[in-house]
């Protein structure tokens, strides 16, 4: 597993003290296994990065309506479950990225990397069809270290 990845949908979002046991996992497959069913194939273009004080991102853009009809759908069953979830609970996630650099102390030179970075504003780093959405426990920080794949859907 990659450290890489693009976050369809945060179910539950990371908060100090939740333990996995506290939740039953086959119910949650179950919801996106429903969810699932009916969206149609897609892809990212990633085109550009972003940047903010924490981070650079690549910028995903999704063909056709296929992720947005999953967000709706896995936002629709969860809702109506009664699981525990915090879908939206921050912001409602509508864009798609990869976060590609963290970083980890105040920059020495920030106007310098920044300048650097405008180099990369509109390059084509290409295409990448969504082929599996993965159930993940994870840290903040989707660290390869932390994350458990609880189950890998195919689409």
């Amino acid at each position: 597993m990659t450290d890489l990845h693009v976050t369809a949908l945060s179910i539950i979002s990371c908060y100090e003290g939740f333990d996995l046991n506290q939740v039953h996992v086959a119910d949650f497959e179950s919801v996106i296994a429903d969810s699932i069913r009916d969206v149609p194939k897609t892809e990212f273009l990633f085109k550009g990065i972003t940047s903010s004080r924490q981070a650079v991102m690549i910028q995903g853009f999704p063909t056709g309506d296929g992720l947005d009809r999953l967000r709706e759908c896995l936002r629709k069953n969860f809702s109506s479950s009664g699981l525990q979830q915090s879908i939206d609970s921050r912001y409602k996630l509508t864009t798609a990225h990869m976060t590609s650099l963290r970083f980890r102390k105040e920059l020495q030179s920030p106007a310098k990397f920044a300048e650097r970075l405008e180099d990369f504003r509109t390059v084509e780093f290409g295409a990448m069809p969504i082929v599996s959405l993965d159930l993940v426990y994870n840290d903040w920080y989707q660290n390869s270290s932390i994350v458990q794949l609880l189950n890998r859907f195919t689409l």
